[in-house]
């Protein structure tokens, strides 16, 4: 094409949606280039603001976020107008930066392109690699030249980048993202120095006034005892009280500190031998002190023993080895003791019982022996409950609740019943695409399935009752469009998107790769190709019959002749492979065409896409 000197726009698209960017061109054959731009998933480069592309005597700018969206898989693509035409291929450098001029990312390898004119060249693939981050030996600036041209379409650059000139390279804006004329990119203000670090002074506290001295006291003399009493019956009278509290008596014991006076001597009297009502221990019995004479000896109960010094001496109840309360105490794991209170209050085993089912159970005083009703392990209560019964801490098997099983039967003799698992379903279905499981009920009740594997040439099919079936034949109804059904044909297509990469066919019950790879493949490559596939956590996939391709096709649409609501992007400048035998012809194999639903033939060196099924 021919332009004179104007700016046009070019355009660039994001999955899908387009901008617009100004490009300018001189009056010469100019041509259109469209590349495909994506980060190496690999190594890809730091989130970009601008991408340039330079050519033999051109240099053009893309203004905008790379990688768009932030999502590190999209695609860019950019269309470039009004560039030189070339009669052979040029290489053009595509480089992106970041807002402050650093190179980021780079293609890989050259782009070598042939413009031509007249024609949109391209989308040529480009793949951005990351470079060496600025301060890493990977700085670059990218200034822009200020005289290329205003950019245009929502502000996107389509200026040609340059050196700075003159006096520009020390003007930038304070809120520039890309240096302008030249400009460097200031480093910001110089380094904050770090603060001095402070010091913590010694730990202090005032000295605490000095204490008051002790002022030592005098203990007052003590008082002069009053006259002791004549005994009666020879006991001596009590001596006076000093301030130590001496006692003294006349024929009897001198106080200390003091000496009582006029007390008389008595006549015929006894040596007091104890004070009080003490008590002390002879034998296994106690004696009581009495007008200071030691008592009768009183002899402690069956169970008791004479404990204490002189002076508090006592009887007390010996401890029991079993029983510390009254009533039923396990003596043993399996010995129920019976314990009472004799009239001394002390505790005594007045009986035992061995315990016929082995365990003896309960706290002191509420113990008992076990009844051990139910034999340890699971049982069932009822054709759909099991009761299991355990032996617990304290020894004593016992059943815990019942549960209903989920699967609704109960199987077993006591002691080892269960649940049934019932792990299947009864019927038939497909484990893989070749190979089919059979659920059954046994006699017990319970589900158990088995797995058979179709026999050679044979696939699983899934619709209506799971059956080992020859893939070259329908076994289920052909799905037709819309158009077809409003005008009376049976079986309207349906589909649904598993969200996962995968399209199941409601009708047929053939689950369909979604999404095919862009490269193309020879027949036994295919072939080979699908049972690599794993998709959606599924791993039979296969290459499908030429019935089962077809079955996809929609007739009521053309280019492509298929739903492409849930088969997107389907190719069209070429065929599909089925694993399909062409008859009379080993080297070929059929094919589907789903730019307008044809089919035919084709030898297997061939190469064509490939959509795998299971």
């Amino acid at each position: 094409m021919r332009s004179s000197l104007a700016c046009r726009l070019f355009s660039c698209s994001v999955l899908g949606a387009v901008l617009l960017v100004a490009g300018c061109g001189t009056d010469q054959e100019t041509g259109l280039l469209a590349l495909s731009i994506s980060a190496d998933p690999t190594n890809p480069p730091m989130p970009a603001s601008k991408i340039v592309l330079t050519g033999p005597g051109f240099t053009r700018t893309y203004t905008g976020p790379f990688p768009p969206g932030g999502d590190a898989g999209a695609t860019l693509v950019l269309e470039y107008p009004n560039l030189p035409t070339s009669s052979s291929p040029v290489a053009l450098t595509v480089q992106a930066y970041d807002s402050n001029g650093c190179q980021v990312g780079a293609a890989s390898v050259p782009v070598s392109v042939t413009i031509q004119a007249g024609v949109k060249n391209g989308p040529f693939p480009v793949t951005l690699a990351a470079v060496a981050a600025c301060g890493d030996g990977g700085i670059l600036r990218v200034s822009q030249d200020s005289g290329a041209g205003a950019a245009e379409a929502g502000g996107l650059d389509a200026r040609a980048d340059g050196p700075p000139t003159g006096d520009a390279a020390a003007d930038k804006p304070a809120d520039a993202s890309v240096p302008s004329s030249g400009a460097e990119v200031s480093d910001g203000g110089g380094d904050t120095g770090t603060g001095g670090t402070t010091e913590s002074g010694d730990a202090w506290v005032p000295d605490a006034p000095d204490g008051q001295p002790d002022v030592p006291i005098d203990g007052s003399g003590g008082s002069i005892g009053t006259a002791g009493t004549t005994a009666v019956g020879g006991t001596s009278g009590s001596g006076g009280t000093t301030n130590t509290g001496g006692t003294g008596a006349v024929g009897g014991t001198t106080g200390s500190g003091g000496v009582g006076t006029g007390g008389a001597v008595g006549t015929g009297g006894t040596t007091a031998v104890c004070q009080g009502s003490a008590t002390r221990c002879s034998s296994n019995s106690v004696q009581t002190c009495t007008n200071g004479q030691w008592g009768s000896a009183v002899a402690c109960g069956t169970r008791q023993t004479c404990t204490g010094p002189v002076g508090t001496a006592k009887c007390t109840c010996n401890v029991d080895p079993v029983c510390t309360s009254v009533g039923n105490t396990c003596a043993s794991a399996s010995t129920l003791a019976n314990c009472s209170q004799d009239a001394q209050a002390c505790f005594y085993e007045s009986s035992a019982t061995t315990c016929t089912n082995g365990a003896c159970t309960g706290a002191a005083g509420a113990a008992s022996c076990c009844t051990n009703a139910c034999t340890v392990g699971a049982t069932c209560l009822s054709s759909t409950s099991l009761q299991t019964c355990a032996v617990a801490a304290n020894g004593c098997t016992a059943y815990g609740a019942a549960t209903t099983c989920a699967n609704g039967a109960c199987t077993g003799a006591a002691g080892t019943a269960s649940c049934c698992t019932n792990a299947c379903t009864a019927g038939t279905t497909c484990v893989s695409s070749t190979s089919l499981q059979t659920c059954a009920v046994g006699s017990n009740g319970c589900t158990a399935s088995s797995t058979a594997a179709c026999s050679t040439g044979l696939v699983c099919e899934r619709y209506g009752t799971a059956s080992c079936a020859d893939p070259n034949w329908d076994e289920w109804p052909i799905p037709n469009s819309q158009v077809d059904v409003t005008a009376g044909a049976p079986s309207l297509e349906s589909y649904t998107d598993n969200g996962d990469g995968t399209v199941t066919d409601n009708v047929t019950g053939l689950m369909w790769q979604q999404a095919v790879p862009s490269a193309t493949y020879t027949w036994a490559n295919a072939v080979a190709y699908c049972p690599t596939l794993n998709l959606a956590g599924h791993n039979d996939w296969r290459l499908p019959s030429q019935i089962e391709l077809e079955s996809i096709i929609d007739f009521g649409q053309l280019s492509p002749s298929i739903n492409s609501t849930y088969f997107p992007s389907t190719p069209t400048d070429t065929y599909f492979w089925s694993s399909s035998l062409a008859a009379g012809l080993p080297s070929s194999a059929g094919i589907v065409y789903f730019l307008n639903g044809a089919t035919n033939i084709f030898g297997m060196a061939g190469s064509e896409y490939v959509r795998c099924v299971r």
